[in-house]
């Protein structure tokens, strides 16, 4: 009977510690897959994190590529124009010189006072430094900048760009194509017209007329206020801007008062008072 007892018992002693040894090793099975869970859990969480900073950093550089179109191309242009009234010669090629004051900031290799961090490289190396902050590689790269005027009273600019952003860590990466465009108005530019036909004694700013209908009194008014109308037959800003006197759609006039001309010296002839013809 003690035999019996004693097998029974060691039997007893083998299920029970069979039955912990199930227990210990199902715990570890737990906790393992918690901890797996929590750990894919958590790589979501911080994947999930970086897609939507970098999202947030993508919709920034999306809208900031026409402000900083505008920026740029605002001062790149006044340059032009600075530059035409200082030294009273007209831009020769202004897709070249254009091209060559938003990027670099320089026309004819001098340096222009507004153009400084406020070129288009400028721009490109600000965002990247600025994607780098926030753990992220970005690569843009900006096409030639086409200068065009079908509107007597804004310059078009219209850029293209490529723009690709990628997530140090390989969680996501993005990468497109733009056309960015940007519309410059003219109004209180200098005529350049004014400057160099002037040898520099005259300046006119730009500024439209208010007027839509016309007579003498009308007409007085116009001269006095030395506005611009809009003439199909007259050259454009742009156009004006190298020289010439071509006719186009966009086109603007204004009214010299030839009492000016008098009073800083320059003879007045038996002409038109239009200013381009």
């Amino acid at each position: 009977m003690s035999g019996a007892y004693a097998a029974t018992r060691a039997s007893k002693k083998g299920v029970f510690f069979t039955i912990i040894a199930v227990l210990i090793v199902g715990f570890f099975l737990v906790s393992f897959g918690l901890f797996a869970s929590y750990r894919d859990l958590l790589r979501a969480s911080v994947v999930e994190t970086r897609v939507f900073t970098m999202n947030n950093f993508i919709k920034n550089v999306d809208e900031d590529m026409g402000r900083g179109l505008y920026i740029s191309g605002f001062r790149a242009l006044l340059s032009l124009v600075n530059d035409v009234v200082t030294t009273g010669v007209f831009v020769s090629n202004l897709s070249t010189q254009f091209s060559e004051v938003i990027y670099n900031g320089t026309i004819n290799g001098t340096a222009q006072t507004l153009m400084e961090n406020n070129t288009l490289l400028y721009w490109v190396q600000k965002i990247q430094q600025e994607s780098a902050n926030i753990n992220l590689n970005t690569t843009i790269r900006i096409g030639s900048v086409l200068v065009d005027q079908t509107d007597p009273w804004m310059v078009l600019l219209t850029m293209d760009a490529n723009v690709s952003i990628a997530d140090k860590d390989g969680a996501a990466s993005w990468n497109v194509s733009r056309t960015v465009q940007a519309s410059i108005p003219i109004e209180g530019f200098e005529d350049p017209f004014y400057a160099v036909k002037t040898g520099g004694l005259l300046s006119r700013k730009i500024f439209r007329t208010n007027l839509t209908s016309w007579n003498v009194a009308y007409l007085r008014i116009h001269l006095r206020n030395e506005t611009y109308l809009n003439n199909s037959n007259a050259p454009n800003f742009l156009q004006r801007l190298q020289g010439s006197t071509a006719a186009s759609n966009s086109g603007i006039e204004t009214l010299i008062d030839t009492n000016d001309l008098i009073q800083v010296g320059i003879v007045v002839l038996n002409k038109t008072s239009v200013d381009y013809i």
